[in-house]
């Protein structure tokens, strides 16, 4: 298996993150409208939803949800003020918009 390290603002992610390490193993998929994608990938596409909801609104997702999971999952850390910024911010080092490059 290759090392997977993502790397923030000259500062390297931690690479043994449980976010990291569901990236690397290709066998951990999720089938999304006829296509496997890799659980981590969903992970990150639902947590912007979710992170989102919480940090502009106040609201949880739902009952279970906790932020604490989020912080661990992801190896990010913050209030709820800082939180949501950093967390976009690694999203969009992994995946970049490409809503700009439409004119």
């Amino acid at each position: 298996m290759k090392q997977l390290e993502l790397e923030l603002n000259g500062k390297t992610h931690n690479p043994t993150t449980p976010f990291l390490q569901d990236a690397e193993n290709e066998t951990r998929t999720i089938n999304c409208n006829g296509k496997d994608i890799s659980i981590a990938y969903w992970n990150l596409i639902v947590t912007k939803r979710d992170l989102s909801m919480w940090c502009k609104f106040g609201m949880k997702p739902n009952r279970y949800w906790k932020v604490s999971d989020v912080k661990k999952y992801f190896g990010i850390t913050g209030t709820r003020e800082t939180l949501y910024d950093r967390f976009i911010e690694m999203y969009g080092d992994l995946i970049p918009d490409t809503s700009k490059d439409k004119s």
